[in-house]
């Protein structure tokens, strides 16, 4: 993500101007940028009067480490349950009978089947 920050003349007695671009579309979707970048408004028009610039990039820093945090715990799981499956697979195998159409061999079917 970046934040590209414009500050006006009376700095920081008026809201800087904020324009957020993606630049991880496969992590963060629209929708998401939108509502971070709502949020910084906000934080603006909380903190007028004072230094914010870095709150602000503290703020979306922490909101991309959760982001990231969510996404590795993702990958760590569907790496567990490859690993999960991988040892099932290698493990020996039980074959299920139920589902067989078969004749039991016996003294009478064996006959019938020598004939």
């Amino acid at each position: 993500m970046l934040l590209k920050v414009e500050l006006p003349h009376d700095y920081p007695n008026s809201v800087p101007f904020l324009n957020l671009k993606n630049m991880s579309p496969q992590y963060l979707d629209n929708a998401m940028l939108d509502d971070f970048e709502t949020q910084a408004r906000v934080m603006t028009r909380e903190m007028l009067g004072s230094q914010m610039i870095f709150d602000i990039c503290e703020g979306m820093r922490e909101k991309i480490a959760a982001i990231n945090d969510e996404v590795l715990n993702k990958y760590y799981k569907i790496k567990e349950d490859i690993k999960k499956q991988e040892e099932i697979d290698a493990g020996p195998q039980v074959f299920q009978s139920d589902n067989l159409n078969y004749t039991p061999v016996n003294e009478e079917t064996f006959s019938v089947w020598c004939t």
